[in-house]
């Protein structure tokens, strides 16, 4: 089975926030895709599930708090990856441009706590990322209060375009595997990285 989990925070404030980046864009891979979430209290999550070709795959949008997030990743590979599986993150990303997407398997945390709960939980970090990039905060802005903001009209603006190559990306990764999905989308991104849409490889 492979697994697109989808980090944010539970609650109507946090909705349009930028920490909520990876949970909007997996919520519209759900509706992209026909899948219908629903809520699994076993696994602190809203779930969906269907099939990329022959594999069967899970959508996951953890209700836990970001820092907690690992609780529900470890419930949701605990309950259906028993045969094995293959793991993607959405989140946002302070240390990354807005509008750039980044895929990369495996590595450190970075210091986004939903990640850090994710490895501690699962005892690794061999699992793939797409990390959204939300910039860092302005000069005397503090980076909890940043993340938590809404987006500006500016990025608002842009996000439809963002989320649309993050979705493919997604949608790549789930058919052709991490690597195939990486050197598709990696490849463009200095190109894609002038218009802030594309998958910029890592360095």
């Amino acid at each position: 089975m492979k697994f697109i989990v989808g980090l944010g925070n539970p609650g109507k404030e946090y909705v349009s926030t930028r920490h909520n980046l990876g949970n909007l864009l997996v919520q519209g891979l759900g509706r992209d895709l026909g899948l219908v979430f629903k809520r699994e209290s076993a696994i602190y999550s809203f779930t969906a599930h269907g099939a990329a070709g022959s594999r069967k795959i899970a959508l996951a949008l953890p209700y836990t708090y970001m820092n907690l997030s690992g609780l529900a990743v470890k419930a949701l590979i605990s309950k259906y990856g028993r045969d094995g599986g293959e793991l993607l993150v959405v989140c946002d990303d302070l240390d990354l441009d807005f509008g750039t997407v980044r895929l990369k398997q495996g590595g450190s945390s970075g210091g986004h706590k939903g990640v850090e709960s994710i490895i501690q939980s699962l005892g690794g970090n061999d699992f793939c990322r797409l990390r959204m990039g939300i910039g860092r905060p302005p000069a005397g802005c503090d980076a909890a209060g940043y993340v938590l903001d809404k987006f500006t009209p500016f990025e608002k603006s842009a996000l439809a375009g963002i989320l649309g190559t993050a979705e493919e990306c997604c949608k790549n990764w789930l058919m052709e595997g991490a690597g195939k999905a990486m050197n598709r989308f990696n490849a463009g991104s200095q190109d894609n990285s002038k218009n802030r849409k594309g998958v910029k490889q890592d360095e």
